[in-house]
Parts: C-alpha cells; structure tokens; sequence
C-alpha cells in the first residue's frame, strides 16, 4: 500500500523479488482477492496491491539480501529492500498454512 495519489501500482505487472546472487523470483497480482464486488465501499484503488507470494517462498534464502521491485504505472519501479526477518517470518507463517 503507498500513499494516496503518490503512485499507482501496475497489477499487470508481477511484483519481482531479486537477490544479491541476482536470482530473479516473480509474484502474480492477487489483488482481486482484497476487493470485493459484493458492495460498493470496495473499490480497486490505485496505491493498493496484493501479490501472491506463496509459490516463491521456499525458494528464498533467509541469507542473501533482498531487494523488492513494484511496478507503477507510467514510471520506474519502486525498490525496496527486504530485511532477512521479513523473510522468516513469510515462511514461519506459510507453515502455518493447511
């Protein structure tokens, strides 16, 4: 999620998640899931997205740094870097899964 009219995420576009080995890993947009056609208070906005990152999971190392690739519309993608922490915790709660 990022601010208001501050950029608007490509959902055409997979999130990319790259390592410092330069291992490039994608994640889908899943953000049908978070708005709803059942009422009107829920609206794809454009600073909201969602991605899929349960397929990725297990093949990201808790060692290597992380850097996250979000696609906007119309401009360069916004990186950021992904702590190792992050990282653990995805995976601690993808075994928590069914």
């Amino acid at each position: 999620m990022g601010f208001p009219k501050a950029a608007a995420i490509d959902r055409s576009q997979p999130l990319t998640l790259t390592n410092s080995l330069g291992k490039i890993l994608t994640a889908n947009d899943a953000s049908s899931g978070i708005f709803s056609d059942s009422t009107d208070s829920f609206a794809p906005t454009p600073n909201v997205g969602q991605y899929d990152l349960q397929p990725i999971l297990s093949q990201l190392q808790i060692e290597l740094p992380l850097k996250l690739s979000l696609p906007i519309m119309g401009d360069e993608a916004i990186s950021l870097p992904v702590p190792s922490s992050f990282v653990e915790e995805w995976q601690a709660v993808d075994k928590l899964q069914p």
